[in-house]
């Protein structure tokens, strides 16, 4: 699994974290205070066409995140920009 997310990685514009910064996705972010621990819970979520409660469910499974779904949906909200 990391080794697929290190080549996703490849992918996505190098400024990604300061661009969650300056867009206000990660205000107030206080559980999952790590970004790439984020990014992968909404790739999850939105690549993989999953329900926010199974991608909360596999989230903490995986070890990424400790989110429930309304923390998961509450944080895409501010993601929106």
């Amino acid at each position: 699994m990391e080794e697929d997310f290190g080549l996703l990685l490849k992918f996505i514009p190098r400024e990604w974290d300061q661009l969650t910064i300056s867009t206000g996705a990660v205000k107030g972010l206080r559980q999952d205070r790590d970004l790439e621990s984020l990014l992968r819970v909404f790739l999850m979520h939105l690549a993989c066409d999953k329900s926010l409660r199974e991608t909360a469910v596999r989230a903490r499974e995986a070890g990424i995140a400790d989110n429930s779904d309304v923390a998961l949906m509450k944080r895409l909200r501010k993601s929106k920009a």
